[in-house]
């Protein structure tokens, strides 16, 4: 009877054993997942910043375009009043003069046009780059909620 007795203490603490390493498995899966989600979180904060800021460019570069879209307009207005001005202060004098005037007006107003394109393309590039970062991130921020969504 003794013998019976030691293999049935011997069984219980394999079985207790086992017990308790099933369970310190199952508290480092779930402070891993922990430790998941904080990371999770921390990436999504991190994602929505970012975008935030993206934003903000975004709308400083709308600013910044709608300024320099007047300053071009009041060139091309200024320039025709100028030119106005100059057709009449020079009909009592030679049509060289005038001509002169005329190349004159039509190269700074091509200068005025060149930086107006310029800088619409630069924004157009900045847009694209946004708008590719902007959907990478989404796709990110996407997924991550979805995983996060799925732990839970």
């Amino acid at each position: 009877m003794v013998d019976e007795n030691k293999d049935d203490i011997g069984t219980g603490k394999r079985r207790r054993r086992k017990s308790v390493r099933r369970t310190q498995t199952g508290s480092l899966r779930h402070l891993s997942i922990v430790k998941l989600k904080q990371q999770l979180n921390r990436g999504i904060r991190e994602l929505d910043v970012a975008l935030n800021q993206q934003e903000a460019t975004a709308k400083a570069l709308r600013v910044i375009s709608s300024k320099f879209a007047k300053q071009v307009s009041i060139a091309n207005e200024t320039s025709r009043l100028l030119n106005e001005l100059l057709t009449l202060y020079l009909d009592g004098n030679s049509s060289q003069d005038l001509m002169l005037a005329t190349m004159q007006m039509q190269e700074m107003q091509m200068s005025f046009n060149l930086q107006y394109l310029m800088l619409q393309e630069n924004i157009q590039n900045d847009s694209r780059q946004y708008t590719c970062l902007s959907d990478v991130m989404k796709a990110r921020n996407d997924t991550t909620r979805g995983i996060l969504s799925n732990l839970k």
